[in-house]
């Protein structure tokens, strides 16, 4: 049984032994520690990852400084989530919802408008979002800066 291993080709280079390996190729380079099954990548464009215990871990940097990751199974999170079995949180471009499952509690808004010039139909505008809001089978659940967000209830 050999202690190590080597390979030169002209697309990159290996080196692997039982508590070190190193593998570099044209588009990333990958470190790691075979016995504990764990290894650590990088590519010249700046993403990065470490993923540990086969993936039971992992954290992964894009070039654009976006992060990812999870630890199975206590969270898991990306740039418009985090989740967990405490927590959780998810935010995208029509609505954020934040949940706490212990307490069987939720939190769910429409993001704050986006700012605008005034004009005289504005007042229109918000009068007719509180006609909306008022009719029946729509109570206001909360107030988010000008906007109010609603919740549907049985007729």
């Amino acid at each position: 049984m050999p202690f190590y291993g080597h390979e030169a080709t002209p697309g990159g280079t290996s080196f692997l032994s039982l508590p070190w390996m190193d593998v570099q190729t044209r588009t990333e380079r990958t470190r790691g520690v075979p016995a504990a099954l764990s290894w650590h990548t990088r590519k010249p464009a700046g993403d990065t990852s470490l993923t540990l215990l086969l993936g039971l871990y992992r954290d992964a940097t894009s070039a654009n400084d976006e992060r990812r990751g999870h630890l199975f199974p206590l969270y898991a999170y990306r740039p418009t989530y985090a989740i967990s079995p405490l927590y959780a949180c998810s935010d995208s471009d029509t609505r954020l919802l934040r949940v706490i499952p212990p307490m069987l509690s939720w939190q769910s808004r429409a993001p704050p408008p986006v700012p605008r010039a005034f004009t005289p139909l504005a007042a229109s505008t918000t009068a007719a979002a509180a006609a909306k809001a008022s009719t029946p089978g729509r109570i206001a659940t909360g107030c988010s800066r000008s906007s109010i967000v609603t919740k549907r209830t049985a007729p």
